[in-house]
């Protein structure tokens, strides 16, 4: 029980932690810190906004269509949409 009440001064500590990090390093037990880089989510194209906007819309007005009809509307709705870059222009 008096080993509790033991009190280590600053030198004392610091020589003491010094002793136990010399002692993992020499072990190889302390690994380089690695930085791991944070990436970033890809921009959404103007397609997927596109497509995750419609979606609800198409479920509602087509509930029982399968996700493939659905998208396959979607898309043929983008090549005409003023959304889309590269949209292809009605003839009139």
């Amino acid at each position: 029980m008096s080993d509790r009440n033991m009190l280590l001064t600053v030198d004392e500590y610091l020589a003491l932690r010094r002793l136990i990090d010399s002692e993992t390093e020499s072990e190889g037990a302390r690994e380089e810190a690695t930085v791991t880089k944070r990436t970033r989510k890809p921009r959404k194209t103007a397609y997927q906004r596109f497509a995750a906007d419609q979606m609800p819309k198409h479920k509602r007005k087509y509930p029982r269509a399968k996700p493939q009809a659905h998208m396959k509307r979607i898309a043929k709705e983008w090549k005409t949409s003023t959304k889309n870059p590269n949209r292809k222009r009605r003839r009139r």
